[in-house]
């Protein structure tokens, strides 16, 4: 134990380089909804926990084809991808399992009851992203279940005036994507429309995709209150080789389907806020084991998820009051894992604001009820600057995950269900320093250790199972992030890395968990001026039992505010390399495109 501390220590000197962060004036922004949202500079005097903020703006020098290219600019987090262009990613944070992050839109739970395979079965076009808010580490508090690692809140942008924006890319091996928005504003009416359709002829054989996202948004608003209606929906087909089964050599297939609704309406009560929200998702999959031999083996899945929220924001002198409280339910209609329900009721909230001249707070509690019994999620938070530029904080929560359904229920060959699986839960603890000093430089640094108890995993007597979902003895999760991003003229440059080590007991071989990267490290530096802008960007990754690997993307491009052109690149070195065992990932692929703004 004592040896893996000492490394990491080490470690971190020569692995400092991390992803791209939002400017240092908002780069600390809270959660949207975590703390009573004030303004930037306000949220970031106040706020206890690293929140990495990722915005459109400043993606436009990065070489990115979806949400998973964008988590993985943040120090901690990956993506960890089964095919190109975020067809099917799972995010790990601080050391998670895929299962341990939750994933928001516009604070919707998008996490699938199923398995959190489909959590980024995200039905929102990348060029409606207004930004994407990364909390590290427990979240549970506020937000209930799957929290443990952290939480992607993918925030989109609002119904306005934006006229009519299209956008068009190709690249090799036949791919190419068209998207398109138009937004009006009437009165105090406003609406947006958007389209994003992308297909390939995969890489390699049987990684091969189609894929369709329209979405709705709708804002009515008045002089106190703002009333909402969003709509969303994915259809997409892909090549699954050997996605679930690495090294049998299966030619899967994939077929899913996600709808999307959110109801909402926010009022200012002059002496608070108050807001509600009424939400809908459901997810159909459709697997095939062998699509050359259809009949062999397949599973239909739907998975529903639906419920409503209401919350208040209740300023009280120098502190604020959040208080909440949700009803929900999952369900699911399965031809191999049966019919299942899973109702859930909560209360949250949170106090915050100042202590002390320099000292701020946030504590939190959170109770969920369910079938698998009531769960309480404590959080509380302290930050200090001992002067103007910088910040010493440390927070310690309690978080949660309950089974999925196909941990519980799932049968195949391979893989066995446990319907006695018990929730998962952990202990987080973070100490960190943030250092700003306006927009030229800021820096920061976080170590963590989140002990958990009852982590769910797959388990096999060998590399190649047979695997059964367990509840394993006590794992702890320990490590650094850091990093830190300066500008100069037209210049600007980010770097930083992260070092997570494990203890686990007992031992034995592991599906899904605890392939995190040990050590990541990222550089990215970017050049603009007079519409002109280049971008590179390095990456190195280390994980246990896999090779580390070394990528390198660019993007260049050229605009005159309403006609852009840009090419770009990802794995330029044509490396060789796999983030999940068994499955290869692409080599280099080139790409050029267009966008074009009209009646802005």
């Amino acid at each position: 134990m004592k040896r893996k501390h000492r490394l990491i220590c080490a470690h971190i000197l020569l692995c400092c380089a991390c992803a791209p962060q939002a400017s240092a004036d908002n780069l600390y922004l809270t959660m949207e909804g975590y703390l009573p949202v004030q303004t930037h500079g306000e949220s970031a005097v106040k706020a206890t926990r690293e929140t990495t903020v990722i915005s459109a703006k400043e993606l436009a020098d990065k070489q990115v084809d979806s949400v998973a290219d964008i988590v993985n600019l943040a120090p901690g987090a990956e993506a960890q991808s089964r095919s190109g262009h975020g067809i099917q990613s799972d995010i790990t944070l601080r050391g998670s399992t895929y299962q341990q992050v939750l994933v928001l839109i516009d604070g919707v739970r998008a996490n699938d009851s199923q398995t959190a395979h489909y959590s980024m079965d995200l039905p929102v076009p990348l060029q409606d992203i207004e930004r994407i808010e990364i909390l590290h580490g427990q979240g549970s508090a506020l937000y209930g279940p799957d929290a443990l690692g952290g939480v992607v809140n993918i925030i989109t942008k609002p119904a306005k005036n934006t006229g009519l924006e299209v956008k068009s890319k190709v690249s090799e091996y036949s791919t190419t994507l068209l998207s398109g928005s138009y937004g009006k504003k009437s009165g105090p009416f406003a609406q947006k429309v958007s389209f994003e359709k992308s297909s390939s002829d995969g890489f390699r054989y049987d990684t091969d995709f189609d894929n369709l996202v329209l979405s709705s948004k709708s804002e009515l608003r008045g002089k106190n209150s703002t009333t909402g209606l969003s709509l969303g929906y994915m259809d997409k087909e892909y090549g699954a080789y050997d996605f679930y089964t690495p090294g049998a050599g299966y030619p899967s297939r994939e077929h899913t389907k996600t709808y999307l609704g959110e109801a909402s309406n926010s009022v200012d009560c002059g002496w608070g806020q108050l807001s509600s929200k009424a939400f809908y998702r459901r997810h159909d999959d459709t697997f095939t084991l062998d699509q050359t031999r259809p009949a062999f083996y397949v599973n239909n899945h739907k998975t529903y998820y639906y419920g409503a929220e209401a919350r208040a924001s209740l300023p009280l002198g120098e502190q604020n009051l959040l208080l909440g409280a949700e009803a929900a339910q999952d369900s699911i209609a399965s031809t191999n894992l049966g019919d299942h329900s899973r109702p859930r009721q909560s209360v949250f909230g949170q106090l915050s604001g100042q202590i002390r001249q320099d000292w701020f707070y946030d504590a939190a509690l959170r109770v969920d009820n369910a079938g698998w019994g009531t769960r309480l999620s404590p959080n509380i938070g302290l930050s200090y600057w001992p002067s103007q530029y910088w910040k010493l904080r440390a927070s310690s929560g309690l978080a949660f995950r309950a089974p999925s359904f196909t941990e519980l229920y799932y049968r195949d060959p391979l893989n066995n269900g446990n319907p006695d699986l018990k929730p998962e839960e952990a202990l987080s603890y973070d100490i960190g320093a943030d250092f700003m000093q306006g927009r030229e430089f800021s820096a920061s640094i976080t170590a963590f250790l989140r002990n958990q108890h009852n982590l769910i995993d797959w388990v096999g007597s060998t590399q190649r199972g047979p695997w059964t979902a367990t509840n394993i003895g006590q794992v702890s999760i320990y490590g650094l992030e850091a990093s830190a991003s300066a500008r100069k003229g037209d210049f600007s440059v980010s770097f930083g890395g992260s070092l997570t080590g494990s203890d686990k007991e007992p031992d034995y071989f592991s599906k899904y968990a605890l392939t995190y990267p040990t050590a990541q490290g990222m550089l990215n530096v970017s050049y603009a001026r007079n519409g002109f802008t280049a971008g590179t960007g390095l990456v190195h990754r280390d994980r246990h039992n896999l090779s580390g690997y070394t990528l390198l993307n660019a993007k260049i491009s050229w605009t005159d505010g309403r006609i852009e052109i840009f090419a770009d690149g990802s794995n330029l070195l044509n490396i060789s390399y796999q983030e999940i065992a068994g499955i290869p990932q692409p080599g280099r692929w080139l790409g050029i495109g267009a966008s074009l703004k009209l009646g802005v």
